[in-house]
């Protein structure tokens, strides 16, 4: 299908920094989505939650937010409200709330991504990225800054075990080295 191969370019141009060029894509895609299968089916809700994850990147952390909190509702209908595929929206949404500068109200959307990804069987670095989530919004929400570091660090512990995630594990070590213990 047309649509995929669109989604497919949109992530190779958000990987490659493009984000202007990932959002017209994803937008074309979304758009091939919604009329061919409709508002709820899982690659419909993929590239909506992808294009909150870019607009997030992007800093437009409110539309991001409605983003998710529509792609979160189809997902919860569909799959139920604990399948792995939610774990990924709901740290989209902590992210774009971090990033509007409430990380309080971002802990329980984390905490519940990191029980979904805990419960489930996941990918070590899906786990190591719920846990650095959960951590860098405690802290920031001025938390439980032990559980915070404790977090942090079973997510540098976790991340050296899964490969391509050596940038992701250089952000958490330049995170602790930046946030001692208390």
């Amino acid at each position: 299908m047309v649509a995929d191969t669109l989604h497919n370019l949109a992530t190779v141009r958000y990987d490659t920094g493009d984000l202007a060029e990932s959002q017209r894509l994803l937008k074309r895609a979304l758009a091939i989505y919604e009329r061919r299968l409709g508002p709820h089916h899982p690659s419909t809700v993929s590239s909506v939650a992808a294009l909150g994850q870019l607009l997030t990147a992007g800093g437009a952390h409110e539309d991001a937010l409605k983003l998710f909190a529509r792609a979160l509702a189809s997902q919860e209908q569909v799959l139920g409200p604990d399948h792995a595929s939610i774990a990924h929206t709901l740290l989209g949404r902590g992210d774009a709330l971090i990033g509007l500068g409430r990380p309080a109200e971002a802990v329980p959307e984390l905490e519940r991504a990191l029980a979904i990804r805990e419960a489930g069987q996941v990918q070590p670095e899906e786990l190591a990225e719920a846990r650095f989530a959960v951590a860098r919004a405690l802290w920031q929400a001025d938390g439980d800054r032990t559980r915070a570091r404790a977090l942090a660090e079973q997510a540098a512990t976790t991340y050296p075990t899964a490969p391509g995630t050596e940038a992701a594990r250089a952000d958490v070590r330049e995170w602790l080295a930046s946030h001692p213990a208390p």
